[in-house]
């Protein structure tokens, strides 16, 4: 979904519905300069969460990338990061193999 432009030429017609004019329209000329114009993408993981399909948010009328989602982010407070010798506070689901 994130590099559909940039791999296909175009975003996933899910994304043009949900986000309407919030995304750009390429023409046929742009779409073809776009495709494959990148040579390396590079992903951070920070964290997961779990979500829940919640399709009532696309009738907020608040509109953002969120919304369009249609989900609602579930997690929880797992503690401080002791193990790593830092005190931040880790918010986000349990069970997860690397915490």
């Amino acid at each position: 979904m994130f590099v559909d432009a940039l791999v296909f030429g175009d975003y996933l017609d899910i994304v043009k519905k949900r986000a309407g004019t919030r995304i750009p329209y390429f023409t046929e000329d742009e779409a073809k300069q776009v495709k494959g114009s990148f040579y390396f993408i590079g992903i951070n993981h920070y964290t997961s969460k779990y979500i829940k399909n919640n399709p009532m948010k696309l009738n907020m009328d608040t509109r953002n990338f969120v919304a369009d989602a249609a989900v609602d982010m579930i997690g929880t407070l797992l503690g401080s990061l002791t193990k790593l010798g830092i005190n931040l506070i880790q918010a986000f689901p349990h069970n997860i193999p690397w915490t």
